[in-house]
């Protein structure tokens, strides 16, 4: 990117400088690069570096705008191969499966885009719930002779995403072994560590990768911290973890596990204002409903917490966001009426938990 940045200062004009740029800074992460660099004068009218723009605007959370531009590129150029992969991934994002498949289907025909595309049929199959499916179309994907830095990366990804972990890890062991010092196989491997929780040895194991990171540019840097917030998070040391996730926001802020973190500690050290960023990027991110559900029980837990250390305020606004994230979610209700409880707002209790009367685990507690 940096190479790319210095061949546009020196010929403005060059066709692709500014699109290679882009592209390695994607590749990196650093959505918030790629966004000022496709935002400048004079701004970008070839079909390719509008794609990128709309796919890292979607990355960053900002889907509405994505769509906007991906459908101006899409009626200029219809048949644009990465800007229809675009738009079946946004399909697959908003749950039209049938819309994705019908993408994915004719994409996967195509050179450009047929590795993305059969990665989004495998998509389809574990969002359908149908793993074996999904294994199978994997072990049905031509292998490379020499496999690609990004192929085998997706292919560590699926595994990833198939819920083997272990096989996951092996596979970025592969990666590292062959492309040392990167930084997005480091962190990839870190966050698969730390998938299991506080576990023996996973902080040691971080450390170890994280002093595999020899890069010296920014997101290098970045991911330096990023791995210190995880171990901080496995360590409990709420304070510190949000502190390393603010030095890595820039290239990490958008990745699950660092939202999860983000939210996580904020709420428990009530740091109101950084569990609502969290909350409005878990909702711009169109994740599952099952990590809406798992945010949502988190500051559940931190505004019962607050709550009894007599905190109502920060415990109802904690207990808001769980709103957000789960619209009507029975504790996030049970939390608000003890706390209007506490704060002699007995009207507002007793309304809020005349709405629970229905719930068989929060019965007991209604009435009383």
């Amino acid at each position: 990117a940096l190479l790319w940045r210095d061949v546009s200062s020196l010929h403005p004009l060059h066709p692709r400088a500014r699109f290679e740029q882009a592209r390695n800074l994607m590749a990196v992460g650093d959505f918030a690069g790629v966004l000022r660099i496709t935002s400048a004068e004079p701004l970008p009218t070839d079909p390719d570096l509008l794609t990128l723009q709309a796919r890292a605007q979607l990355a960053a959370g900002q889907a509405e705008q994505a769509v906007v531009i991906l459908t101006g590129v899409l009626a200029e150029y219809p048949e644009h191969a990465n800007a229809l992969l675009l738009r079946a991934d946004i399909h697959f994002l908003d749950g039209e499966l049938g819309d994705a498949e019908d993408l994915y289907v004719i994409l996967a025909d195509q050179d450009e885009t047929r590795l993305a595309a059969q990665l989004g049929q495998i998509q389809l199959r574990l969002r359908a719930g149908q793993r074996e499916q999904a294994i199978e179309r994997l072990q049905q994907m031509p292998a490379q002779e020499e496999p690609t830095y990004q192929y085998q990366l997706a292919l560590a990804g699926v595994w990833r995403r198939l819920g083997d972990i272990g096989r996951s890890i092996a596979a970025y062991n592969q990666l590292l072994d062959k492309y040392a010092g990167q930084a997005r196989v480091i962190v990839t491997l870190a966050e698969l560590q730390a998938a299991g929780g506080i576990q023996a040895g996973a902080t040691s194991k971080i450390r170890e990768l994280r002093g595999s990171l020899t890069g010296i540019d920014a997101s290098s840097l970045a991911a330096r911290h990023y791995l210190e917030a995880i171990e901080s998070h496995l360590q409990g040391e709420h304070a510190a973890t949000l502190q390393r996730l603010h030095w890595s926001d820039r290239f990490y802020g958008q990745r699950e596990l660092y939202l999860w973190m983000l939210l996580h500690s904020a709420s428990r050290v009530g740091d109101i204002e950084q569990a609502e960023i969290a909350t409005q990027r878990l909702l711009r991110k169109r994740l599952s409903a099952a990590m809406h559900q798992r945010a949502a029980a988190a500051l559940v837990d931190a505004a019962a917490q607050q709550a009894t250390q007599g905190n109502s305020v920060l415990a109802d606004g904690l207990s808001e966001l769980a709103l957000r994230l789960v619209p009507g979610y029975p504790r996030a209700r049970m939390t608000k009426a003890r706390g209007a409880l506490v704060a002699r707002n007995y009207d507002t209790a007793a309304t809020l938990a005349e709405g629970l009367l229905d719930s068989p685990e929060l019965r007991p507690a209604a009435l009383e």
